[in-house]
């Protein structure tokens, strides 16, 4: 077609065209007759605005937004795999995905602080030392600060001056998501609800370790220019104590006090008797049950741990 004059090859396809449409039935477009009912392509769903993306063109936006389906059981975002070879969508998860061995192996292999502290500390160890706090001084919150991190072993760490800017569009900011997805998980592992009140105990022992931790764990430089240094550090608890401590060993141990505070809290405050005979009201262990004594003593979680207090 070398020759032929361009206005030639615009009308000709213009005619062609116009034959397709009109073979089309009423109502349907050229655009359209290709695609399944209830299936937009390049369009967000009505139900779920593309993520508005400053600086970006209105490919890149809608590339984000999900999903581009009006079907049932559509999901929001995409998934990832884990340890136990399940998926998962973070920003849409369901409770039978959630999977306790799942997130120990997880946070066993994240490391607090951004990577940046002197040896390698889980989040993992993070969260038993939290718990530990917790249970002697609100027993019945212990399984609750156990897991209190458990969203970053599906969304990672984020350290908390990344979280106050870090947002997902309609979805919410990081913040928001994390706790969705929180709720997720205690429903999953049978986490009681908490209240504002049991959140704010947890997270004053979250800060506790926190002092705790930039004291023994980061650079002597960094100590006096910290927003944490009106908490307190725990008195007593050394952290080097587990510095040569394998990720397989943190995650056992973080299932193993899943375990007992999910013992402990229906054999002292459930109603319901719970398998093995425990009595409400009653001490939970019993000789069937696995006393934390038998417990290896090199694991974290013991009160041996904080010395002589």
């Amino acid at each position: 077609m070398s020759g032929t004059p361009m206005i030639d090859v615009l009308l000709a396809v213009h005619v062609a065209a116009s034959e397709v449409a009109s073979k089309l039935p009423p109502g349907m477009t050229s655009d359209t007759a290709k695609q399944p009912e209830g299936v937009h392509m390049n369009k967000p769903s009505k139900t779920r605005r593309a993520i508005k993306t400053p600086g970006t063109s209105r490919q890149r936006e809608e590339k984000f937004a999900q999903p581009v389906m009006d079907l049932p059981g559509a999901r929001v975002g995409d998934f990832i795999f884990t340890a136990s070879g399940r998926k998962i969508y973070p920003l849409d998860a369901r409770p039978n995905e959630i999977d306790l061995s799942d997130i120990a192996h997880s946070l066993s292999n994240l490391c607090r602080w951004t990577g940046h502290c002197e040896w390698f500390y889980p989040v993992a160890l993070h969260a038993i030392l939290v718990a530990d706090q917790v249970d002697w001084r609100h027993p019945e919150l212990a399984l609750a600060a156990l897991h209190h991190d458990d969203a970053e072993a599906y969304l990672l760490d984020l350290n908390r001056p990344m979280k106050k800017y870090c947002t997902f569009g309609p979805l919410g900011t990081y913040t928001e998501v994390e706790h969705r997805l929180l709720g997720v998980i205690f429903e999953a592992l049978g986490v009681p609800p908490l209240t504002t009140a049991d959140w704010e105990k947890i997270k004053e022992a979250d800060n506790w370790l926190l002092r705790t931790e930039l004291d023994q764990l980061m650079s002597n430089s960094l100590k006096h220019d910290c927003g944490v240094k009106i908490y307190t550090a725990v008195e007593g608890l050394n952290l080097k104590q587990w510095k040569d401590m394998k990720p397989e060993q943190f995650a056992v141990r973080f299932k193993e006090k899943h375990e007992y505070y999910v013992k402990k809290l229906k054999g002292v405050y459930s109603h319901v008797e719970p398998k093995g005979g425990i009595v409400p009201g009653e001490p939970w262990c019993n000789e069937e049950d696995e006393d934390e004594n038998d417990w290896d003593d090199s694991l974290p979680g013991n009160p041996s741990d904080y010395g002589d207090n």
